[in-house]
């Protein structure tokens, strides 16, 4: 009489006792898993990339921080005019006699072309969910 139970659990090239109810794919597979082929490498090699960006990033940031907070650190607690600095529309950083430092120009701006961009923004994207809600149906709901 054949044993056919080891015989269907060794899988062939697998060295060592083969396991009760375990099948020739599980085998295999386990044998593929514990394998260091290319693909586990390129993952490795992918991994490290990707870890050395994150923490180049955070260097960076890091280093930019304490530039900017050197350099302006003592703008501040030098001669600071409050009022001059918010309520002036000169910026004159370079000026050898008179240095002046006024931002209302340039706030003044930032708020003209956000109003601006808020004008046109806001009723086509009003537009676009009255239509999604009310009108489209079926596809074109789903794409838009």
């Amino acid at each position: 009489m054949v044993d056919t139970t080891k015989a269907a659990t060794e899988a062939p090239g697998v060295a060592g006792p083969s396991v009760p109810g375990a099948s020739v794919a599980a085998l295999r597979s386990a044998e593929d898993f514990d394998r260091r082929n290319a693909d586990w490498y390129i993952d490795k090699a992918v991994q490290v990339l990707v870890f050395i960006g994150g923490i180049s990033a955070i260097i960076f940031i890091i280093g930019i921080f304490v530039f900017v907070t050197k350099e302006g650190l003592g703008f501040l607690i030098g001669a600071f005019d409050f009022a001059e600095f918010f309520g002036s529309p000169r910026w004159k950083p370079t000026s050898e006699y008179n240095t002046t430092y006024g931002i209302l120009a340039l706030v003044a701006g930032t708020a003209s072309v956000t109003g601006l961009a808020m004008v046109v923004a806001i009723p086509f994207s009003l537009g676009a969910a009255i239509y999604i809600a009310e009108f489209a149906t079926g596809k074109t709901r789903e794409i838009l």
